[in-house]
């Protein structure tokens, strides 16, 4: 279902992701290669609340003036929009203050995508939605045959956070504990700051899971560290799944020179 003319401006319009066509029925995926769909809940953080509102943000950010929409990438001179049929899948059923029952909206709209033989991209919500992003992906493909690149600055794999099994530092933590992902199949880059501590990150070392730190990647470059990194995660897999994070893509304050010798 088209909901914007052809001519409507950017700022004006229904805010589908792009201009996209909107789907609200897993039959209207027929045929479609990729589903945007979003994850408003953040019921789940510790700290600072309003990540519920990310998806409509990133939607009403659309500054495209064109229906279909266009996106050629310069370097690589491709349109993803020529080339796949993309559609906006409107936002999972959340409840407020009911984690499970969200958590089981979002699993349940992944894995109608999933089913559809398309690829679901979740726009979060706090990062607890990651766990059911990530089993019902783990579930359509195969428990244990999917890897993970994971973008963040922390490494979301405590046990609990006050008592709270499901929270958004406890998913990368959940998936592998239950079998849905392998640890030596999780890829985490851009790792940095003091949380969560040594007992948890000791935890992950067991389960094989490789981390990058921020520091690594800077000085390696993204390139290298992509080779690098990408070879556990897709060696005999045949599907993965990628989890970012916005503190794993801020920019970082550039390192102090070393003061310099005199002499």
């Amino acid at each position: 279902m088209q909901v914007n003319r052809s001519g409507e401006p950017g700022y004006a319009g229904l805010a589908t992701f792009c201009k996209l066509p909107l789907v609200l029925e897993a039959s209207g995926l027929e045929g479609v290669d990729v589903a945007i769909l979003g994850a408003p809940f953040d019921e789940a953080v510790s700290h600072r609340p309003g990540a519920r509102f990310g998806p409509r943000a990133v939607r009403m950010a659309e500054d495209s003036a064109g229906v279909p929409p266009s996106r050629p990438h310069m370097a690589l001179g491709i349109d993803p929009f020529q080339v796949l049929t993309v559609v906006d899948y409107g936002d999972a059923e959340a409840v407020s203050a009911d984690t499970e029952r969200t958590h089981r909206a979002v699993k349940g709209l992944v894995a109608e995508v999933c089913a559809a033989g398309a690829v679901p991209v979740v726009i979060g919500g706090d990062h607890s939605v990651a766990h059911p992003n990530m089993t019902a992906v783990a579930e359509h493909h195969g428990r244990g045959r999917v890897g993970v690149l994971h973008f963040d600055a922390h490494a979301d794999t405590a046990t609990d956070l006050d008592g709270v099994v499901r929270s958004h530092g406890t998913p990368m933590r959940l998936v592998v504990d239950e079998g849905s992902i392998r640890g030596d199949m999780f890829i985490q880059l851009g790792l940095r700051g003091c949380w969560p501590g040594p007992g948890s990150s000791s935890g992950c070392a067991s389960r094989a899971s490789a981390g990058t730190r921020c520091t690594s990647w800077t000085s390696a470059g993204s390139p290298p560290v992509s080779r690098r990194r990408s070879t556990p995660a897709g060696r005999g897999t045949p599907s993965s799944c990628r989890s970012t994070s916005t503190p794993s893509i801020r920019p970082s304050r550039p390192e102090p020179a070393p003061p310099s010798r005199a002499g």
